[in-house]
């Protein structure tokens, strides 16, 4: 084990991947941005994992590995043990929680990671695994523009997916909660990079929408 810390972690985000859930949270005691991992090496946490949104839980967390650590994925801890704290953060107030600590900036897609994102045609936004200098890969922001669900063609893809009015931005929606028409502009969004991928002749980190906070 690599480091091990205890601290209250309120629950922002879960996510599916394949057969399980990934789950997001934010340490109440420096509020940093943490991925939650299983108490074992390389699987994702079942679908039926009883952590909601809002939830603090009094977590023992641990890194398995060096490599956790590497640039830009350093949020990643696996969760050794848990324990309720029966405390629930309405989503009203969590909204508030992370104006007033993280202070998510108002932006343009193009600005998001430090400006290191790019854009292929049909919108979809990446970042460069390889040419990049990012130190993280979880963060709040808030757009100018409003965002809207792409349902036309939800049906020939592989899920949810929202783009801005111009088309020239989209991204992917994992969340487990029901995809809202329409995200306003100024909505806090939580938007982090996905492990890498292999596409158009380069390695890649797709932009991923856990969540929002109306």
């Amino acid at each position: 084990m690599v480091g091990e810390a205890i601290d209250d972690v309120v629950i922002v985000s879960k996510t599916t991947s394949g057969h399980g859930i990934f789950v997001g949270g934010l340490n109440l005691r420096t509020f940093e941005s943490i991925q939650l991992g299983p108490s074992h090496v390389g699987y994702a946490h079942p679908k039926d994992l009883n952590m909601n949104i809002g939830e603090v839980w009094r977590l023992q967390l641990g890194r398995y590995s060096q490599m956790d650590l590497v640039p830009p994925h350093t949020e990643n801890w696996n969760m050794i043990s848990k324990e309720s704290t029966d405390i629930t953060i309405e989503a009203g107030d969590l909204r508030d929680l992370i104006l007033a600590n993280l202070r998510p900036p108002i932006v343009q897609p193009n600005a998001l990671f430090e400006g290191q994102v790019g854009f292929y045609e049909n919108g979809k936004t990446y970042v460069d695994a390889n040419d990049n200098d990012l130190s993280f890969s979880v963060g709040f922001w808030r757009f100018n523009i409003p965002l809207y669900l792409d349902y036309d063609n939800n049906k020939n893809e592989d899920g949810n997916y929202y783009h801005s009015e111009s088309g020239d931005f989209r991204v992917k929606y994992t969340g487990i909660a029901a995809p809202e028409l329409k995200l306003p502009a100024g909505t806090v969004l939580r938007l982090f990079l996905s492990q890498s991928y292999e596409f158009d002749g380069k390695e890649v980190f797709w932009l991923v929408l856990s969540g929002w906070f109306l």
